[in-house]
């Protein structure tokens, strides 16, 4: 049972949470972390919670997951608004996946007619604009520690190095890359960590 996992780690989740029972529906937060470990999301004597807590994914003085301190440091330090005001046809996280649909989506979608006006929902810097790979014709804008992605568009109104102001036209949504259809595909990320668009933004 353990020899994925080692005595100590075993051992410091007993220790900080002798009576442990599992939590179902925690495991989409661990499941990437603990991906080699699937016994660890069926074990009763394991505390989600616990896990989270050893693999670093929260934070023990306000129990809260780093992507949730993410968004609150996002809110608190940046002026954000939506690049759209549409539906949202697939949300962060897991789904399930076929030929075109990835099972990890790090972003979220946005259901729009090809040739929609797209905002930048902050200012930034332009350091990206390309048309190749899976995200297809997209661009991407950094401030600070703090990156938007814009992508599956039809048109990218804006070149790289210009500065952006948030609310300024930077594209127009298409159905270029990989999709099942027209949409804007909205990432926010801190640093390398992927954030949960809907946990900074109302969509």
């Amino acid at each position: 049972l353990l020899k994925n996992l080692s005595n100590i780690t075993f051992q410091k989740i007993l220790e900080k949470y002798p009576n442990t029972t599992l939590i179902g529906n925690e495991e989409k937060y661990i499941f990437q972390k603990f991906s080699s470990y699937p016994f660890i999301l069926n074990n009763p004597l394991i505390d989600i919670i616990a896990v989270k807590y050893i693999a670093g994914i929260i934070d023990e003085k306000t129990k809260k997951s780093q992507m949730e301190l993410d968004a609150e440091y996002i809110k608190k330090n940046f002026k954000m608004q939506l690049p759209v005001k549409a539906k949202v046809t697939s949300s962060y996280g897991k789904r399930e996946e076929d030929k075109i649909v990835s099972a990890d989506h790090y972003g979220i979608d946005l259901g729009v007619v090809i040739g929609t006006t797209v905002v930048a929902a902050m200012e930034g810097k332009v350091t990206l604009v390309s048309n190749e790979g899976e995200y297809g014709t997209h661009v991407k804008i950094v401030n600070k520690d703090i990156t938007t992605i814009y992508a599956h568009c039809s048109k990218i109104l804006v070149k790289k190095g210009a500065k952006i102001k948030k609310g300024q036209k930077i594209a127009l949504s298409g159905n270029t890359g990989k999709t099942t259809g027209p949409h804007l595909h909205f990432e926010i990320r801190r640093s390398t960590r992927t954030v949960d668009p809907a946990l900074v933004l109302n969509f």
